[in-house]
Order: C-alpha cells, then structure tokens, then sequence
C-alpha cells in the first residue's frame, strides 16, 4: 500500500524508527516473521501480527515513540 506522510503504521508498512541511537527498518508482513533483509543498503527485519513490536507499531505515526523497546517513529512508508 501507499503510506502517506502522515498514515498510520499499518500492515504492509515499511517503518524506519530510531532505537537507542541508530535507525532500524522494520517492514510488517503476514508471514516470515524475525527474517531480516537487504534492500537499498539497509537491513530490514520483517515483523509479523505475531509479533508484540508488530502490534505495538500499529496505528503510530511519525514522531510518536513507545517506552518498551524504546523507539521512535522516523518514517512510515
């Protein structure tokens, strides 16, 4: 799907966050969760509803953060 500047995360979003000083990608998907990829340079973990980073990342946006992992919101797209 296409993620506007200001959607919420949602299933299918590629999410670029900052944790403890470094950004990480995480791409939500149905299946093959804990794999990690390689794409443009970056490494992408792949989260899936299992997951309770997944569901924590719902509906975030851009600039929220969440206490536990300690992370905030740089990009959703």
């Amino acid at each position: 799907p296409d993620f506007t500047a200001d959607a919420e995360v949602d299933a299918g979003a590629l999410v670029e966050v900052e944790m403890a000083g470094e950004t990480a990608f995480f791409l939500l998907v149905p299946t093959a969760g804990g794999l990690s990829i390689h794409h443009a340079g970056v490494e992408i973990t792949l989260l899936t509803p299992a997951s309770a980073l997944y569901r924590n990342l719902l509906d975030l946006r851009v600039g929220d953060s969440l206490d536990r992992p300690q992370l905030t919101v740089r990009r959703v797209s």
